[in-house]
């Protein structure tokens, strides 16, 4: 049976004239060669030519990089895959599933716990696949998300996620030009996505900053497959070690003294919102190593350290246990909504920060709901008359916003240095 040798895979966008096309060659060592071609998302169409040898594949293949007609070209697409002597071995894959990364990697003193672990699994690839409208798909069996036509390269998700902060500049600033068409055009490119048969209406699907966000869940998702994928490039057979992901302790809290402290803290600090109705179940102690040692040397330092809650969406859980709490750009996947700057908000306000948590501030997360409470560190704060895009203020260590003063109804505390955070306890809420 003919072996493929070479395989060259090519990717063409242009919303202005409905175009979604993916055109693959394929080379065999019995010289046939075999193009396969369609929209992005559909099975497409072939043909064999006997025979006709790596010159013929070389011709094609510089055929689609030239512009003909006014037309834009056909790009290449670099994909992780066998196209360049590179073999993802099945050890490797099945390490990069992250549930069973998590549940190993991860501590915990109760098998409730990993239950737990599994949920949220399962809740982080539903989110993306949802996301992403079914255009990334995920691998139950190997825990990979990839493209229609693969994994794609670092250089291609490295740039996607330039192209993608200057679309969020554009949304955020409602400029829906031809620029943003353009770059639109880009970005499918270099992430092929199934957007169906009818023309990519612009505004509809950049219609505001969540839509962007949801592309970088793409691009998140697309990053940790390839990591847990890829290998030195000289290398002809992959077989990585698995990485230290989880550097997390996670225990179910049984102490009732702990538990009844943190449920009436809850209650104590509630207010009329439209997630009022949850009431606080299983508590969980968590220690997330990278933050308690950036605490450690920063934020426990430091003056006024004030115990908050902090709501995030399930989807996220296991991506704050590995990576910690970040402060992105206002452009990125788990962005809601930023009036004082970019950094890490917290509330006293126990149901404010649950709105974070169930969707009422961001995105639905599902039917479970968690909450950090955490130690932050204020040190010297500001208090704005409103909201402001410079912050933090020279001199002042974080941002203290007050109702009927800053522009807001509900206490908001900022900090700009994920050091100032320490996540003690994560609250589930029924």
């Amino acid at each position: 049976m003919a072996t493929i040798i070479r395989e060259e895979k090519y990717i063409k966008s242009d919303v202005n004239n409905n175009n979604n096309k993916w055109w693959t060659v394929q080379l065999f060592d019995n010289g046939d060669v075999i193009t396969k071609w369609g929209r992005v998302g559909d099975t497409g169409q072939s043909k064999t030519f006997p025979g006709a040898g790596v010159g013929f594949l070389e011709k094609k293949c510089r055929e689609k990089e030239s512009a003909r007609n006014d037309e834009i070209p056909y790009r290449k697409l670099n994909v992780i895959g066998g196209t360049e002597g590179v073999t993802i071995t099945n050890k490797t894959v099945t390490d990069a599933n992250v549930k069973e990364i998590a549940k190993k990697q991860i501590k915990t003193n109760n098998p409730l716990v990993t239950k737990l672990i599994e949920y949220l699994a399962r809740v982080n690839a539903h989110n993306i696949s949802a996301a992403s409208g079914g255009k990334i798909q995920y691998n139950d069996t190997t825990g990979l998300f990839s493209t229609p036509l693969g994994i794609v390269t670092q250089e291609n998700i490295d740039e996607a996620n330039r192209i993608l902060i200057e679309i969020g500049s554009l949304v955020a600033g409602n400029k829906y030009a031809s620029q943003l068409g353009d770059l639109t055009n880009s970005y499918f490119m270099l992430i092929p996505q199934n957007v169906g048969h009818k023309r990519v209406e612009i505004k509809e699907f950049w219609a505001d900053l969540n839509k962007v966000q949801y592309q970088k869940q793409i691009l998140d998702s697309l990053q940790a497959s390839l990591d847990s994928a890829i290998a030195p490039s000289n290398t002809k057979t992959i077989s990585v070690p698995e990485k230290k992901i989880f550097d997390v302790v996670l225990n179910l809290v049984e102490d009732k003294s702990v538990i009844n402290r943190i449920h009436s803290l809850y209650y104590k600090t509630k207010k009329a919102h439209s997630c009022s109705y949850l009431n606080p179940a299983d508590v969980y102690e968590i220690k997330i190593g990278k933050m308690a040692d950036e605490w450690a040397k920063d934020g426990a330092k430091m003056t006024n350290i004030w115990e908050l809650w902090h709501g995030s969406s399930c989807g996220n859980l296991l991506s704050i246990m590995s990576k910690g709490f970040l402060i992105p750009p206002r452009t990125s996947s788990n962005v809601t909504g930023r009036m004082f700057s970019d950094g890490c908000y917290a509330s006293n306000i126990s149901t404010k920060a649950l709105g974070y948590s169930t969707g009422y501030w961001g995105k639905s997360s599902g039917n479970r709901y968690f909450m950090f409470l955490i130690d932050m560190a204020m040190g010297k704060y500001f208090v704005p008359p409103g909201p402001s895009d410079n912050l933090p203020k020279h001199g002042y260590d974080s941002t203290f916003a007050k109702p009927g003063y800053s522009g807001i109804q509900n206490e908001e505390m900022i900090v700009y240095r994920v050091s100032q955070v320490n996540p003690k306890y994560l609250v589930e809420f029924k």
